[in-house]
Parts: structure tokens; C-alpha cells; sequence
């Protein structure tokens, strides 16, 4: 089979079942978020929803944190450098995420797994998996990156430290640290470089160790690597260490060759999380010059991750939805009323049965003066959704408005 012979409107869809569209799973996702402790609403995937609290009111403003930010540019190149000899076929899927286009590269390479798995030598199958895996990565379907990362193993080479690397993510990414651990270190073994082993080290141990500790886990030589920086941002901002947190995020920004929308929503929770302690409202609007250009910053981050348009909520991405909540957020502090309502519009039509959502644009629009709209939004989710957060606010609103 020639490149020639798989186009893009020859590509299949993927069945019902196997994966659904991303629309859908991204509902899906929301659906099974469950509340947690300290102002945090814990997502399934492990990452966080910090809320922003405005006054002593019960409404929150939502700040959505990305669970995963490993930059995969390393496995791409390391995958480019292998050879074989149905080398334009997988040239032809990697130019394709490395294009961006994760969806029609996830098609392409389940199409090719089908037609040449049969006949395949093993150093193909493990690219094919491999690539399967990171565009389910880029999608944020976890569980299917954990599946063929860790399937991936089996085909690899036996001085492949890579492969290990991909392992021990999609046991990362499926909770499982102890096989994380362990993949990830025998990768170490291998190579003490490769990068995403080593910010796995950091993220595994991130919850008992101090960020001084964690860094100590990695030789000096690497510890300005992406995935070390990322990680260590990452643990600096669980641990509320913010400005720590905000300057490996840049740092690793800086070093990132791949896709960095995740770093990108990572440094903007970093610029926004200080507003999670409680804002007065006669605040909003009124912060000093510093405080104001780090939320004009996380803007214009998360800006970027919406690449400069307005989403359109039928077609938008997870990570374009983190985006959009936090922005309205940001926008929101920064008395852009107007551009916080547009925002959170636009992801309650993406994800219409999220109370969390539906509550907060209650606030918003209870701020704006707009409490007969808020009212009927609190009324839809009190009813509809059977949610007592929402019943009390709206019993609250309508005893104001009597």
C-alpha cells in the first residue's frame, strides 16, 4: 500500500462505542465530576476545579487546572528517527499531529493498524500504538492513551527507554503510580535524561515531598528539561507556591516544542489562582497594576488556547472549554461583564447540564443587575438538575427580590 492510497475521505469513523465524538465525551467528562474539599470541585480525569470566591456570598467563579501537561515533542522525534519500510505511511500520520489535526491522525493510524497489523514487524506496531495513544493524549482521552501506551510495550526494542516512558504515563494517567513508578525508573536506568520519566518522578512523588525535595529527585544535568519544569509547576501550584509555580511554567513554555495549550492553561490558573480567596465585589475592576496585568496576562493565555476566536460550543475541544470557564472568570475580574457572560454562555451551550456552570452564570448575571435571568437559571437547575446549592441560591434571590 503507497501513502497515496489513504486520504482523508477515505479515513473511518470511529464506531459508537469504541470512542464516542469529542462533543460528547467531553459532556460525559463534566457529567462525572464529583465535589471536593477546600473550595475544589476534582474532575475525573485527577484534575481540579478551584473556585473563585468573589465576597461571603455562596456564588463561585470556576478556575479549571489541567491534570496533564507532559510535552510529547521527545516521543515524536525518537519515533521520526526510527526506520522501516512502510516509512511514508507513518510519515504521513505524524505530519498530521504534528499539524495539530488529532482526530483525522487518530482515524488514519486506527485504519493503518487494521490493514498492516497482520504483517507488521514489531518496531511498526509499537509506532503505530505509540501514535495512537499520543493523538488520543492531545484529545484528552486518558484511557485510551493509558491503553495503548502501556500495549505499546510489548513491541518495543529492549533498549528502548522511551517505550518504558509511555508505560509508565498511561499507568500515571490511570492512577496506578506503583507501575508508573516502576516503568518509569527502569527508563531512568536506561536513559537518565528522558524527559517524560523524569517530570513522571516529580508528579508521582509530588504530594509528599516539598518542591526543593522534588527537584532534588533529578540529576542536575535535566532539570531544565520541559517535563521536569512542567511538573515541578505543577506541584508548586497544588501545594499553592504561586509565584514558584509561575516561573517553571514559563520557563518550560520557553523550552516547549510541541503542543502547549496545557502549559498555557497551567500558568494562567497560576496568574488567576491568588483571586481564590475572597474578593470583595466593589474590588472587581479595581486591582493595582500588577495585579491586573497577571490577570490581562491569563487573558491573553487563555486567548491563545481558543486560538484567537470565539469556540463554537458544538465543536469544542476539553481543554478550549477549561479555557473559556477561565476566562469568563478573568474577564469577569477585570469588570469585562459583557466578554465573562459571552464566555460562560458559550460553555453552558457546550455542557448545558453542569450545575456548576449554570450556577455560576446565575452569579454573573445576578452581578449585572440581570436577576429575573438568574432567577430562571437557578429555577432550571434547583428543578431539573435536583440541586440544593442551587435551591438555596435561588431561595436567597428570591427573598431579595421581595
Amino acid at each position: 500500500m503507497d501513502q497515496s492510497s489513504i486520504n482523508n475521505s477515505e479515513l473511518p469513523k470511529r464506531s459508537q462505542n469504541s470512542s464516542e465524538s469529542e462533543s460528547d465525551d467531553l459532556i460525559n467528562h463534566d457529567k462525572r465530576s464529583v465535589e471536593g474539599s477546600n473550595n475544589q470541585v476534582v474532575q475525573a480525569d485527577g484534575s481540579s476545579v478551584n473556585q473563585l470566591n468573589l465576597n461571603n456570598s455562596n456564588h463561585n467563579l470556576i478556575l479549571q487546572t489541567n491534570g496533564s501537561s507532559t510535552d510529547l515533542s521527545s516521543l515524536i522525534n525518537q519515533l521520526a528517527n526510527l526506520k522501516n519500510l512502510q516509512n511514508n505511511q507513518i510519515e504521513h500520520g505524524r505530519e498530521l499531529i504534528q499539524r495539530g489535526q488529532f482526530n483525522l491522525a487518530l482515524d488514519y493510524f486506527l485504519r493503518l493498524k487494521e490493514e498492516l497489523w497482520s504483517t507488521a514487524e514489531n518496531n511498526i506496531k509499537y509506532q503505530i500504538l505509540a501514535y495512537i495513544g499520543l493523538a488520543n493524549y492531545e484529545l484528552e482521552n486518558f484511557e485510551d492513551t493509558a491503553k495503548y501506551f502501556t500495549d505499546a510495550l510489548r513491541f518495543r526494542s529492549p533498549d528502548n527507554d522511551q517505550s518504558l516512558a509511555l508505560a509508565a504515563m498511561g499507568y500515571e494517567l490511570v492512577k496506578d503510580y506503583d507501575q508508573a513508578k516502576n516503568y518509569a525508573e527502569q527508563a531512568i536506568a536506561l536513559n537518565p535524561g528522558n524527559s517524560i520519566a523524569n517530570g513522571l518522578i516529580i508528579r508521582i512523588n509530588a504530594s509528599n515531598y516539598t518542591l526543593e525535595e522534588l527537584t532534588n529527585l533529578v540529576p542536575s544535568l535535566y532539570r531544565d528539561d520541559v517535563n521536569v519544569l512542567a511538573a515541578l509547576g505543577n506541584a508548586a501550584l497544588d501545594k499553592d507556591e504561586l509565584t514558584q509555580a509561575e516561573e517553571y511554567f514559563k520557563q518550560a513554555l520557553e523550552k516547549a516544542e510541541g503542543n502547549t495549550k496545557r502549559l498555557k492553561l497551567a500558568l494562567s490558573s497560576a496568574l488567576v489562582k491568588p483571586f481564590t480567596n475572597k474578593v470583595p465585589l466593589f474590588l472587581i475592576g479595581q486591582f493595582d497594576s500588577e495585579k491586573q496585568k497577571k490577570l490581562e496576562q491569563a487573558v491573553e493565555l487563555l486567548t491563545d488556547i481558543l486560538d484567537n476566536t470565539i469556540p463554537n460550543p458544538n465543536n469544542i475541544s476539553k481543554i478550549q472549554l477549561d479555557a473559556i470557564i477561565n476566562r469568563s472568570g478573568a474577564f469577569w475580574l477585570l469588570d469585562r461583564k459583557e466578554e465573562a457572560i459571552r464566555d460562560i454562555e458559550i460553555a453552558l451551550q457546550a455542557n448545558p447540564e453542569n450545575s456548576q456552570l449554570i450556577r455560576q452564570y446565575a452569579d454573573l448575571l445576578y452581578r449585572s443587575g440581570n436577576i429575573e435571568k438568574a432567577i430562571v437559571e437557578l429555577k432550571k437547575n434547583a428543578v431539573d438538575l435536583q440541586n440544593p446549592e442551587a435551591s438555596l441560591d435561588l431561595a436567597s434571590l428570591l427573598v431579595e427580590q421581595n
